[in-house]
């Protein structure tokens, strides 16, 4: 569905995400939970409810943004990194 796909359902009173709008704007979710009081976010979560398709996906996406978090917390950062002169 293209971009003026979805302006010409909502100006018909459609409004209801589709899959493919949620997943785009739930990309940018934060794994905390911190943007869930957001509309966007809000509206998107609850396409992720009455579809368990997009739940699995969302559900993995979330593992992933989790664990790629943890791995760069792990690097060490080099404690004279400001000091370091540029390559």
């Amino acid at each position: 569905m293209g971009i003026k796909s979805l302006l010409s359902n909502q100006t018909k009173g459609w409004n209801q995400m589709d899959n493919l709008e949620a997943k785009f704007v739930l990309n940018a979710y934060r794994p905390g939970g911190q943007d869930a009081n957001d509309p966007r976010f809000a509206e998107a979560l609850e396409q992720v409810r009455r579809d368990p398709v997009l739940e699995r996906w969302f559900v993995d996406s979330i593992a992933f943004d989790m664990a790629m978090t943890e791995k760069l917390r792990a690097i060490e950062v080099p404690p004279d990194l400001r000091e370091l002169p540029p390559h």
